[in-house]
């Protein structure tokens, strides 16, 4: 009990001890060397300067839920239980948990994928629970936390293909597909500028391989391996040898807006506290883990 109680008030004040922190160093350095030397900056100027750090954390306490948008079609990450239509998985599992140290309800927006980033953006929601990557691109707008889900990205090729390494089908003539602007989109341009790169969504991604009219998509481990288990016309290129199959190893973040400096540190200290304690690595394997071993297939 005296953990639990040491452990939830750790979390509620992490992001905001840091934001005032950093709000207070910024007020100072905004001053001549002279008047800051020596004498902290007067509290209602640290008051005004932490505003401008956000102040999300309160919102969401006063209103007594936190909005999460995400995008119930990638399972185990996250989906809809078929028998309870419920959602279920790894990264709805983790939005209940931070929902509860909140102490607040959870509001969960199941949305389609290109429409999640807009949104976490116009304050649509407060942030986005979907492994989403971060990347130069997406740091214009957003910030990101540390990094709570990995995702390795391999190929997934027909079951008759002859080549052994990805590296073989990066060349004039071959089709390459990957998620629509996703992370996967991009690795795929890096790894194969000779072929022809074709941006679908999930799971029309991975039909096209197995009907034949592309020949191979980047697709993260998680997802490959299910489907090549329920689909034998296909199969993940190269697996288990890392060296001839795994295109890159990336990290799901939670994006913020730039303006909300209090609550990614809050964030950033939240996973740090249960990824530290081994909290998510065993949720992790727990749920997503038996897919990596091919053990579950997913409708």
């Amino acid at each position: 009990m005296d953990e639990q109680l040491d452990r939830r008030n750790f979390l509620k004040t992490a992001g905001v001890a840091v934001g005032l922190t950093a709000a207070a160093g910024l007020v100072a350095g905004c001053k001549p060397k002279a008047e800051t030397e020596g004498a902290a900056a007067p509290a209602a100027e640290v008051k005004a300067a932490a505003g401008a750090f956000g102040d999300i954390i309160e919102q969401i306490r006063k209103r007594g839920k936190i909005t999460i948008a995400t995008t119930l079609k990638f399972p185990p990450e996250m989906y809809r239980d078929p028998q309870t239509n419920e959602p279920a998985g790894y990264d709805v599992e983790i939005m209940k948990m931070l929902a509860q140290d909140l102490e607040v309800q959870l509001d969960l927006v199941d949305v389609e994928w290109e429409a999640i980033l807009p949104g976490v953006a116009a304050g649509k929601y407060d942030t986005a629970l979907v492994g989403i990557v971060n990347k130069p691109s997406r740091l214009l707008t957003f910030e990101f936390t540390r990094g709570y889900v990995p995702y390795d990205q391999w190929l997934l090729v027909r079951a008759d293909e002859t080549a052994t390494d990805w590296r073989e089908l990066n060349k004039p003539g071959k089709k390459i597909t990957a998620q629509i602007g996703a992370s996967a989109e991009y690795r795929a341009r890096d790894a194969f500028p000779q072929a022809e790169i074709v941006p679908l969504n999930v799971p029309e991604v991975m039909l096209e391989v197995e009907a034949g009219r592309a020949d191979g998509c980047v697709i993260e481990l998680y997802l490959a391996m299910p489907f090549a288990a329920k689909h034998p016309k296909t199969k993940v290129l190269g697996y288990p040898d890392e060296s001839k199959g795994l295109l890159a190893r990336e990290w799901g973040c939670i994006p913020v807006r730039k303006s909300e400096h209090s609550f990614l540190h809050y964030l950033d200290s939240w996973l740090a506290w249960y990824w530290d304690r081994g909290t998510l690595p065993a949720l992790y394997d727990k749920i997503v883990g038996p897919t990596l071993r091919g053990e579950v297939t997913w409708e």
